[in-house]
């Protein structure tokens, strides 16, 4: 677990002033992508007061700027299963943002997964047993389930 070193203040008009420096920074990061709150909350850390992010984030959630966490995971799992990512990369990659899971697809595995191989090989026709286990240890690698690579094969 990282540690978080968190920029102490003390007086109400260093606060303001913090408040509106630590919305700015929000604003940006939020308009580059969409972001959890756990990531802004690291993100700002760095920077401002524990006190000064929650009073940041309160007002984002009063000015809507923030999804919510379901709204944020499947728009992020759509992205990264456009991008063929397995369904273990997916839930990784939501589980450090602290974001809900959303269902999971089997045939969009299987799919996922042969789209990488015609990508990789271009044909999947005649391959000899050395290539096939090539295959299966390159989608292994790339976090796709091992029942996965057996519907892909048909064994």
């Amino acid at each position: 677990m990282k540690r978080v070193y968190v920029k102490r203040t003390n007086s109400m008009s260093e606060d303001s002033t913090e408040l509106k420096k630590a919305l700015k920074k929000m604003a940006d990061y939020l308009s580059r992508r969409s972001h959890s709150e756990k990531e802004l909350v690291l993100k700002l850390s760095k920077t401002f007061s524990l006190n000064v992010i929650e009073k940041a984030l309160e007002k984002a959630r009063q000015n809507h700027w923030l999804e919510t966490a379901q709204e944020l995971s499947e728009k992020i799992s759509s992205n990264l299963h456009k991008k063929n990512k397995s369904w273990n990369y997916i839930k990784n990659y939501l589980y450090e943002r602290e974001l809900p899971l959303p269902g999971y697809d089997r045939e969009k595995e299987v799919k996922k997964a042969k789209n990488l191989l015609i990508k990789k090989y271009k044909s999947l026709e005649k391959l000899s047993s050395e290539e096939k286990k090539k295959l299966k240890q390159f989608l292994a690698y790339r976090g796709f389930e091992e029942t996965v690579v057996k519907d892909l094969f048909g064994y």
